[in-house]
C-alpha cells in the first residue's frame, strides 16, 4: 500500500523550541497515508460499470431516494484522524493556488464545454459530511434549449451518470470515474485532485457525439440539485426496453437445441481482433507502472521525512552548542546549524509538494487510463452477448425480440468496436504524453527550488 505524507497542514515550519525535538517526525507520522486514503473493497474501487443487457433488460438506474453509498457521505473517524472544524471550514474558500494540480486536461469540445469547479464541503462538522461541485456548461447543441447551465452535483451523482450512460449505450466505452477513498476524502488535496479527474471525465464524455444526445447527460447537466434532479431521474425512460427470453419448448427439444446451437465463425471473431488484443496488452503493460509508482512515492516520502527530521536535529544541535557556553567561540557556528536545519526543512516541504504531484500523475492518472483501456473487454463481451442473442432469435431458440432488431443490435456492437478502441487508445496516448511533460516540468521546478535553498544557505555561510 502506498504510504504518502498527506495532511491538511504540514508542521515543517514549526521552528525550534525546547520541546521541538522529533516534532517534525511526529507530525509526518500522524499524516502518513496515501493521497487517496486506504483502498475500498475491490468492488467499490471500480466505477459503476453496468454489464451489457443482451438477453435481459438492464437494471434500472439507482433510485435517488435510496441512501447513497457515496464515499463522500460517510467520513470514517480513526484515533489519528478526527474531523477538524477549522480545516473543513477553510475548504469553502478555495484559492486558485490551492487548486493547482499537475494535470493538463484534454482539449474540450468547443460546442460542449463542461467545467467541474468550486468544491464545497457540506455539513463539515457532521459524520456524513460530503463534497459538492459546481458543474458549469456552455452548450451549442440541438438537444439543449439554453446555451449555458450551472448545477450542483456530488460524487454519487457522477456515479449515477456513469451507470446511466453505460446502460443507455453499452456499445460505448464510457470513460471511468476517479476511484473512491475510505479515508482522507475531506482533505483539500484529495478534493482538488478529484475535481480535476471529474473535469477530465466530463471532457472525455463530450468527445462522443452519441453521448451528447443522451437523455441522462442532459438531465445531469440541466436539472437543479435536490428534489428537481431526483424527480427528473425517475421520469427518464428505461435505457433499453427490449428483451429476449428462451423459447418455451419440451425437454427433449431443449436438450437438442443446446447441442446444435452454434455461432458462425466469421461472426464470432471481430474484424478488429488484433487491435482488441493490442489494447488489452497495452493496459497490462501500463498497469505495471502503478506498483512501481507506489514504491517510488513511498521512498520519496521517506526521504522527505528524513530531511525534515535531520533539519530539526541540526537546529537543536545549534541551540545545544549555544546553551553550553555563550562565551565559547564555538557558538559562532550555532546560527549556521540553524540555517542548515531550516534549509533541510524547506527542502523537505518542497519535495513533499513535488511528491503529491508525482503521486497524482504516476498512480491516480495511470490507474484511470488502465481502466479506460480495460473497458475494451466489456465491449468485447457485450458484442459476444449480442451475437448470441441474434443467433438465438435467428434459430428460433429465443423470442421476445424481432430478428431485425436483434441483427441491428449486434451490428451496432460490431461496427462501433473498432472506433471505440481507437478513441480509447488515442485518449491514453495523449494523456501519457501530457503526463511526461507534466512530470518533467514538476521535477524541474522542484530541483530549481531546492537549488535556491542551497544557494541561500551558501550565502549565509560565506
Amino acid at each position: 500500500m502506498l504510504r504518502s505524507l498527506v495532511g491538511s497542514e504540514m508542521c515543517i515550519r514549526d521552528r525550534v523550541s525546547t520541546q521541538s525535538t522529533g516534532h517534525w517526525s511526529t507530525s509526518m507520522a500522524d499524516n502518513n497515508k496515501t493521497l487517496f486514503g486506504d483502498s475500498d473493497d475491490d468492488d467499490e474501487n471500480e466505477p459503476v460499470m453496468a454489464s451489457e443487457p443482451v438477453v435481459e433488460a438492464p437494471a434500472p438506474a439507482p433510485e435517488p431516494d435510496k441512501p447513497e453509498e457515496d464515499d463522500m457521505s460517510a467520513v470514517p473517524v480513526t484515533p489519528n484522524m478526527l474531523p477538524s472544524p477549522a480545516p473543513s471550514e477553510a475548504y469553502s474558500n478555495t484559492t486558485e493556488e490551492e487548486c493547482s494540480t499537475p494535470f493538463k486536461l484534454p482539449a474540450s469540445n468547443e460546442a460542449f464545454i463542461i467545467e467541474v469547479c468550486n468544491p464545497v464541503v457540506q455539513d463539515p462538522n457532521s459524520m456524513r459530511a460530503f463534497v459538492t461541485y459546481d458543474v458549469k456548461s456552455q452548450v451549442s447543441h440541438c438537444e439543449y434549449t439554453d446555451s449555458s447551465y450551472d448545477v450542483i452535483r456530488r460524487y454519487s451523482d457522477f456515479e449515477w451518470l456513469h451507470g446511466r450512460l453505460v446502460a443507455e449505450m453499452p456499445h460505448v466505452n464510457v470513460p471511468p470515474l476517479p476511484g473512491k477513498a475510505s479515508m482522507g476524502n475531506l482533505e483539500m488535496r484529495f478534493i482538488n485532485l478529484r475535481q480535476q479527474m471529474l473535469s477530465k471525465f466530463m471532457i472525455r464524455l463530450t468527445a462522443h457525439e452519441e453521448i451528447l444526445h443522451s437523455q441522462g447527460l442532459k438531465c445531469f447537466l440541466t436539472e437543479k440539485y435536490g428534489a428537481e434532479f431526483d424527480h427528473a431521474k425517475k421520469k427518464l425512460p428505461a435505457p433499453r426496453e427490449f428483451q429476449a427470453v428462451e423459447k418455451s419448448v419440451g425437454l427433449f427439444a431443449r436438450m437438442k437445441s443446446k447441442v446444435t446451437t452454434s455461432v458462425p465463425k466469421e461472426l464470432a471473431t471481430p474484424k478488429c481482433q488484433e487491435y482488441f488484443d493490442y489494447t488489452l496488452k497495452q493496459a497490462k503493460a501500463l498497469s505495471k507502472l502503478i506498483p512501481a509508482g507506489e514504491r517510488y512515492i513511498a521512498r520519496v516520502g521517506d526521504l522527505c521525512k528524513a530531511n525534515g527530521e535531520m533539519g530539526v536535529a541540526m537546529v537543536e544541535f545549534g541551540k545545544s552548542i549555544e546553551a553550553l557556553d555563550s562565551s565559547s567561540t564555538d557558538t559562532a557556528i550555532s546560527p549556521l546549524f540553524d540555517s542548515l536545519g531550516e534549509c533541510l526543512q524547506d527542502i523537505a516541504e518542497a519535495t513533499t509538494q513535488a511528491m503529491y504531484d508525482e503521486e497524482a500523475l504516476l498512480v491516480t492518472n495511470v490507474t484511470e487510463n488502465c481502466m479506460l483501456l480495460n473497458g475494451a473487454q466489456r465491449l468485447f463481451d457485450a458484442r459476444k452477448g449480442a451475437l448470441k442473442t441474434f443467433c438465438g432469435v435467428k434459430d428460433g431458440k429465443l423470442e421476445g425480440i424481432e430478428i431485425g432488431d436483434a441483427q441491428k443490435n449486434f451490428e451496432k456492437f460490431d461496427e462501433t468496436l473498432l472506433p471505440e478502441l481507437e478513441m480509447s487508445n488515442a485518449f491514453v496516448e495523449a494523456d501519457l504524453k501530457a503526463m511526461l511533460f507534466s512530470m518533467a516540468k514538476a521535477r524541474k521546478a522542484a530541483l530549481a527550488k531546492e537549488l535556491q535553498f542551497w544557494e541561500n544557505l551558501e550565502a549565509k555561510s560565506s
